[in-house]
This record gives C-alpha cells, structure tokens and sequence, in this order.
C-alpha cells in the first residue's frame, strides 16, 4: 500500500513540474517566440500530462476508502451555525461576507445528476477548517486534512 501512496505521490510531483513547463512553454509562445523546437515541446509535454492524468485517474478509489464519522456535538454546532448563516444570507449587506467565508471553508463541489436517487453532491472540505469554524468562534479557516463528504439527496 505505502508503495502505491508513494507511486501516486511521484506522478502528482510530475504532473505539477508538466504543469509548469507547460505554462513557461506557453508563455513563450504567446511572447512570439514560436519555432520548431517549442511546438514539439509542447506537443510532448501535453501528451505526458494526459498520460499522467490518466494513469491517476485510474489508481485513485471510485469510493471513499474509510468513511469518517464526525463527533456528533461538533455536528450540531456546525449545523446550528449554517442554519445561522443562512438566516443571515438574507441580508445583500452580508451576502457577499458569508460567500467569501463559504469559499474559504469548502474547496470544491461537484453535483452528479445522474445517479439512482437523484442528484448527488460530492463536497470537498477541510477538516480542520470545519472544526475550528464549528468550535472556535467562527474562526478563520487555517488548512489541515482534506476530507470527502458527500451529501445525498434523500
């Protein structure tokens, strides 16, 4: 198992320093700089990141692995503050605050329309972020582990 982590760590690491030729490499090509040799960088280097991509795509799990059970106080604090702050959405004034504290707490949402019962949202968040937002007086969010919660339409 810790050979696969550390595979799967390798071909990120590669796919970032793709990534970033990938932008100088345009750069240069959007600057005039246009010649044989770059277009044949380019061409290579996008045939690797898909390459990459691919091969992630398909070591990474279809299901979350372990499921993680929140505390239920920790729970009831965050549901109480969202209901909150729905209420407060109400008021233009502060819809734009809460949007931007949305942004910081979750990373990213991707809806599944297509599944069995219904639509399915899949939200990525940080733990640590949920936690201290939940615990600590609405505080800033700070980073820590990524977890996957999904919702399902009931």
């Amino acid at each position: 198992m810790r050979s696969k982590v550390d595979r799967d760590q390798a071909l990120k690491n590669r796919l970032w320093v793709i990534e970033t030729e990938l932008e100088h490499l345009s750069a240069n090509l959007l600057n005039g700089l246009l010649s044989p040799t770059l277009m044949k960088m380019l061409s290579d280097r996008e045939v690797e990141k898909a390459d990459l991509e691919n091969r992630l795509a398909r070591s990474m799990p279809m299901k979350p692995v372990a499921q993680i059970l929140l505390h239920p106080v920790l729970v009831q604090k965050f549901s109480e503050k969202i209901g909150a702050l729905r209420e407060t959405l109400n008021e233009s004034v502060i819809r734009i605050e809460a949007a931007e504290l949305m942004d910081q707490l979750i990373e990213s949402v991707t809806i599944y329309p297509d599944v069995a019962n219904g639509p399915e949202a899949e939200v990525v968040a940080s733990v640590a972020d949920l936690v201290a937002y939940a615990t600590n007086d609405n505080a800033a969010p700070r980073g820590g582990v990524v977890v996957l919660l999904r919702w399902l339409r009931e």
